[in-house]
């Protein structure tokens, strides 16, 4: 290529470069931020199907008087974040679906958005719930589902004092706990780990993971469990009064409580595997 040709490129390159620098200056690269405060109601909602999407936010969805649904969001985000934000909820047929997003437009500079989001739910058992979230965190109290679903990057999900048939989970980094749930399990993690806490566990459980640690903690014994933890290198603790240790092998461990009739297992590439008494 000729010097002159190259002479002209890197001018125009070091001429975008600088209309770049130019629009954006100013609040784009600073950290300056805006209070941001968004509600939305559903009167009346007759809906047994829910489906709540969150990007970062993190969330509480706890049980409502009634059969109004609230949702609220507020915060603090970038100046040139605040007219992105978007919250809806809608209900369509027997469907009610929530939404916590940003317009789809290119934005160049420095962002910041911290944002809690509170759902407000009718009381009812739904035919199903399902929660996606990113990186936000999320808390899940008093719901009761025929089937659940709970699926997160990277944030923490914590479903406590809940009931469904199923309960499914995926979580990447995330970390899944479940405090008083009454739900046949079934879920992975790659890094993140399975915390389970409660008085009692009389349901099967599936759980698999990376290298998640997965942790057990009852208070009290269970009537008829068959546990079973498969593991590369992962360890295991399993330090429970009435435990019977079966024939295990290396990577391959085997235990029950009872006549076995519950299936608990555990299968980690490295995670450890702990069930314990509280």
């Amino acid at each position: 290529m000729k010097t002159g040709v190259k002479m002209a490129l890197l001018g125009l390159v070091i001429g975008l470069a600088g209309t770049a620098l130019t629009i954006n200056k100013g609040d784009m690269f600073t950290f300056r931020t805006e209070p941001v405060s968004l509600e939305r109601i559903v009167e009346h909602s007759k809906a047994v199907k829910a489906v709540i999407v969150a990007d970062s936010a993190d969330m509480k969805i706890i049980p409502a008087e009634g059969d109004r649904v609230k949702v609220s969001i507020a915060g603090k985000v970038s100046l040139h974040q605040a007219d992105r934000l978007l919250l809806t909820a809608e209900e369509s047929g027997d469907t009610l679906t929530i939404r916590a997003d940003w317009k789809d437009q290119f934005v160049v500079g420095v962002s910041m958005a911290e944002l809690d989001m509170t759902v407000e739910l009718p009381k009812r058992v739904y035919d199903s719930f399902k929660l996606r979230t990113d990186s936000g965190n999320a808390v899940i109290t008093g719901v009761q589902a025929d089937s659940m679903e709970v699926d997160s990057d990277s944030g923490k999900v914590t479903v406590e004092d809940s009931q469904a048939e199923k309960l499914l989970f995926d979580g990447d980094s995330s970390t899944m706990s479940f405090v008083n749930v009454l739900a046949d399990l079934k879920g992975t993690t790659d890094s993140g780990d399975v915390v389970i806490t409660g008085k009692q566990w009389d349901r099967t459980a599936e759980v698999k993971t990376d290298s998640g640690d997965v942790t057990v903690t009852l208070s009290e014994q269970p009537q008829s469990m068959r546990i079973q933890y498969t593991t590369d290198s992962g360890k295991q603790q399993l330090d429970f009064d009435g435990i019977m240790r079966d024939d295990s092998q290396e990577g391959n461990y085997q235990a029950h409580f009872g006549s076995g009739e519950k299936k608990f297992e555990v299968n980690t590439d490295s995670g450890d595997f702990t069930f314990r008494q509280q």
